[in-house]
């Protein structure tokens, strides 16, 4: 006897019916899995790295944006990411709470330590500048939340 072949239609239906169903077992074999110890290899890292060299060669990145255009993306925003943003930045809080914890307190230390302000346009000022942007270069890193996790 012969195999039915689905339609498009029916394959779709059951896959979001069923979706509902497996969130759990998702999560519960996200939190059974252990793959940093694997992705961060010595054996992952040449994987990546020929992988990458392959796609830049074959213009992979360029081809994929030129075939999708911006239609596709404006339209995941508006069906789907403008609805979660605001749970996404409410989840985040934390992380972004603990990154500034830390940028904040750089900065105000940074300016405190700027020489005089010159007048408009005035190489003093082009030197608190470059004064400023150089001693947040320098502790580039060190803002991140690492360690926090989201709400």
């Amino acid at each position: 006897m012969a195999k039915v072949i689905r339609s498009a239609d029916i394959a779709t239906k059951n896959w979001t019916e069923r979706a509902g169903t497996a969130s759990g077992f998702y999560g519960s074999q996200v939190q059974g899995a252990a793959w940093a110890t694997y992705a961060g290899s010595d054996k992952a890292e040449a994987n990546y790295a020929t992988a990458t060299t392959a796609a830049i060669q074959a213009k992979s990145r360029a081809a994929a944006v030129n075939k999708v255009g911006d239609t596709a993306w404006k339209a995941g925003v508006s069906s789907v990411g403008v609805s979660r943003y605001s749970a996404g930045v409410t989840a985040s809080a934390p992380k972004m709470n603990s990154a500034m914890g830390k940028l904040i307190p750089a900065i105000d230390t940074l300016r405190k330590g700027l020489g005089a302000r010159g007048v408009r346009g005035s190489p003093d000022n082009i030197k608190r500048m470059n004064d400023f942007v150089t001693g947040l270069s320098k502790q580039r890193g060190t803002f991140k939340a690492r360690g926090v996790s989201r709400a």
